[in-house]
């Protein structure tokens, strides 16, 4: 319920999403420097949300980072 508690319209609705990511790697077949193996990632994603309220679509967005390290060679 909104602020003078009356009720929302929730409804369903297509959405669009893009992504994008990159990944990084300085040398995978590098044996002597560990760190060198390690995978840097990052990302990012901008679409809308599934429902509308009260026939306002809500943006979605996420920035993402990640590390990829090898357990074995």
């Amino acid at each position: 319920s909104g602020p003078d508690k009356s009720a929302y319209e929730v409804a369903y609705t297509n959405t669009s999403m893009v992504k994008m990511g990159v990944e990084y790697t300085p040398n995978y077949y590098d044996v002597r420097r560990f760190m060198k193996r390690w995978a840097y990632r990052a990302g990012f994603r901008y679409g809308t949300y599934n429902q509308t309220y009260d026939g306002n679509k809500i943006g979605e967005y996420a920035v993402t980072l990640g590390v990829g390290v090898p357990v074995k060679f």
